[in-house]
């Protein structure tokens, strides 16, 4: 081949490669034009995958094939396209036929009747990475040309570049694709947001968006929802969702809190389990902020072994809705909240003129006065905590507790106060309320580093009767902060020691208790005795020795000797009826002080 005719082979094959973008099309160029313009009888292109030890046959060019199923696979052992990888050179076997170490090709040119076979390295990969190789086959037998190889190596140098450009052009096609299939999947998304769509239906377009199992997490409208189960083998769709609010709604709150005030993705995984350890799975949470506080998440969840492959636009997308449809709900709790704090405000503080104007205003916001109320108020005495989202948590709490038989609660915020007003109808539900009040005590210690006093009890019906309930309330949150209570305080509709405690300052009540008994109650936390317990036992009993000394299960000469240990040590007696009713008082408020 003259320099001329080298020169058109080379224009030749540089237009018909550049004549697609197409990958498969710029394969079927290559090795076309390479065998149409150097004087090879056929040829291929392979894809080499070294781990698993074979070459795949990506194009083949063969005019004389007619309907012959041929091998798409080689063992790299029997093939020279190895060696022409590891060395980075071209592989020239000059006679196939007898060509022992190649004995893959040697079978294959006997049974397809070729001589010469050069093989070429690329410069380029697949889709995959594998690196590729050039064949080239002669039916004759070729000497080795440097010159026709150098020719080859230029158009294998132009193919190589066309290769890596069509891999960028279907990338940036892929690219293109996928944004414009992220903009229409937001574009639902938010249509759904704005069309006011239920969570449950937005978590089920969230699943359809990222193709797996998620939760959403809202601490404006304090409830979590959960889609499909990720393990329908071990947990049916009903399973997995009242697991996920009867067993995982704590510790994924708890998470997403933490999670909310670190970065990373390395952070972001929680594991979920059950207690008794039937089932285990993984979510990858994304904390959802609005204007820089934490107002949610997503967890996107899956099994332990199997880790989807999240697309970030997608997720970002998802997330962005999520944001919008929390900052809907806030917005109307917000307003609803604000709405019914106004309105207590009036009532608490006495200030309404139009008694019905009021009656009215409130049952617009779901506050019937004719319907019994029953009234808690949660005291944290820390008026920065109200700033942070207290009332959302508080009523996440109580949504939680009561969600079996149906939330009609009502909480609003009054100063450093909660106030949680829960229709009683009937005798029963206020049995039920006992159960809750406990619970909700262990749900605030769970949740607060400093539990708050909560006093509980009162029941009410009609604007007046909640003023006065609420004075009340007053005086007993009084009474637990002078003597740092914490805890649960129920109020007793017939205890007159209320009264004294609001008459008195702490400081009377507490010298009075201390000199009565202080050194007594000292004494007994100290050194571990009983003496306290056997005095109220004997004031119990009107001073009498033997149902005394039965009430605690005593000797009546050892109850004798306590006693008068008591007098040796503590110079406490309870021989007059005014020592008993002193000593008596100071029980009674020593317990009041300590229990409520």
């Amino acid at each position: 081949m003259n320099e001329h005719s080298k020169l058109l082979s080379l224009r030749a094959a540089i237009s018909q490669i550049d004549s697609s973008s197409n990958l498969d099309e710029v394969l079927r160029q290559l090795i076309g034009t390479v065998c149409k313009n150097t004087g090879w009888t056929m040829g291929s292109i392979m894809a080499i995958d070294v781990e698993a030890d074979f070459g795949q046959v990506m194009v083949r060019y063969d005019p004389t094939l007619i309907a012959a199923a041929l091998p798409d696979q080689w063992t790299l052992r029997t093939s020279p396209a190895l060696i022409a990888l590891k060395r980075n050179e071209p592989v020239f076997i000059e006679d196939a036929q007898s060509a022992e170490a190649f004995p893959g090709y040697q079978r294959d040119s006997q049974d397809r009747d070729y001589r010469t076979v050069l093989t070429m390295p690329m410069t380029c990969h697949d889709a995959a990475g594998c690196p590729m190789v050039l064949s080239v086959i002669s039916r004759e037998v070729k000497a080795r040309d440097p010159e026709e190889l150098l020719l080859l190596e230029t158009i294998l140098h132009l193919g190589s570049n066309a290769v890596e450009r069509a891999h960028r052009m279907k990338a940036q096609r892929d690219n293109t694709q996928r944004l414009q299939q992220t903009l229409e999947a937001h574009r639902k998304l938010l249509g759904h947001v704005l069309d006011d769509t239920s969570e449950p239906t937005l978590t089920e377009a969230v699943e359809a968006l990222l193709h797996a199992p998620v939760i959403l997490v809202d601490f404006s409208g304090n409830q979590i929802f959960a889609g499909r189960s990720p393990d329908p083998r071990r947990l049916d769709d009903e399973d997995w969702q009242r697991a996920v609010l009867d067993t995982f709604a704590r510790p994924i709150t708890a998470a997403a809190r933490q999670m909310g005030q670190r970065s990373g993705p390395s952070d972001r995984l929680v594991q979920l389990a059950d207690h008794g350890g039937r089932y285990a799975f993984v979510g990858r949470m994304e904390p959802l902020f609005l204007d820089g506080t934490l107002a949610g998440a997503l967890v996107v969840c899956f099994a332990p072994d199997d880790t989807p492959a999240l697309d970030p636009l997608l997720l970002e997308s998802a997330c962005l809705a999520l944001r919008v449809q929390i900052a809907r709900t806030h917005s109307r709790f917000s307003s609803d909240t604000h709405a019914l704090s106004d309105v207590l405000r009036e009532i608490v503080e006495a200030k309404w003129r139009n008694a019905t104007e009021v009656t009215q205003r409130a049952m617009s916001l779901g506050f019937d006065l004719a319907v019994p109320h029953h009234l808690a108020v949660l005291d944290f005495a820390d008026p920065g905590l109200m700033q942070s989202g207290l009332i959302v948590e508080v009523r996440r709490i109580l949504t939680r507790l009561t969600r079996a038989e149906g939330d009609r609660s009502l909480v609003a915020g009054y100063a450093h106060r909660i106030l949680w007003l829960h229709p009683v109808p009937s005798a029963a539900r206020r049995e039920r309320l006992e159960s809750l009040q406990e619970a909700l005590m262990v749900e605030l210690k769970a949740s607060f580093p400093d539990a708050p006093l909560v006093v509980t009890g009162g029941v009410f019906v009609g604007l007046q009767p909640f003023a006065d309930l609420w004075t009340r309330y007053g005086r007993l949150l009084d009474i637990g902060h002078n003597f740092g209570i914490k805890g649960l305080l129920r109020i007793s509709d017939s205890s007159s020691l209320e009264m004294l405690f609001s008459a008195l300052s702490a400081s009377d009540v507490r010298s009075y208790i201390a000199d009565s008994i202080g050194q007594i109650v000292q004494h007994d936390q100290a050194h571990h005795t009983d003496y306290f317990e056997t005095l109220s036992a004997y004031l119990r009993s009107g001073c009498r020795l033997k149902p005394c000394a039965d009430a605690l299960g005593l000797h009546v000469s050892t109850l004798r000797y306590r006693l008068d240990r008591m007098k040796e040590v503590f110079g406490v007696v309870a021989d007059t009826p005014e020592r008993r009713f002193d000593l008596e008082l100071a029980i009674r408020l020593y317990l009041i002080a300590r229990t409520v």
